[in-house]
């Protein structure tokens, strides 16, 4: 049932010239120990009945179905997932609601010191209210 696959020693490639174009690198001392600390963190003892060969068991089943002339078990369909967010997307849209508001803002502000300084109402000599452009 168990079947591994073995390659001859001249099917081997040699990891030297494997990994000659991986450039070298300076490590910072700090960077290696945070890197030590972390590794340490999550080492413990390896537990091989925690994992099991999901495609070994499958086969079983199925030879095990052909055996006793069984109908053939059917994979069950996936479970539909949620709605998929593209992250960068909902990161620019929150980012783009933050920003309206005060954006809003400084239009509105602007808008009102153009006013301001742009127009004004000035009484022409006929007594009738008139708008003039005034240099800025």
């Amino acid at each position: 049932m168990m079947a591994y696959t073995m390659r001859y020693a001249e099917e081997l490639r040699d990891p030297a010239k494997y990994f000659e174009e991986i450039n070298k690198v300076s490590i910072h001392e700090d960077q290696l120990s945070l890197a030590k600390e972390l590794i340490k963190r999550k080492a413990g003892k390896f537990e091989p009945e925690r994992f099991k060969d999901e495609y070994e068991a499958a086969v079983r089943e199925l030879i095990e179905a052909k055996v006793k002339h069984a109908p053939i078990p059917r994979e069950e369909p996936a479970p539909k997932t949620a709605k998929v967010i593209n992250l960068m997307d909902a990161l620019r849209k929150s980012v783009q609601e933050d920003e309206a508001p005060t954006r809003k803002k400084a239009i509105a502000k602007a808008t009102a010191a153009g006013s301001k300084k742009g127009l004004t109402l000035v009484k022409s000599a006929s007594g009738k209210a008139g708008r003039s452009r005034k240099s800025a």
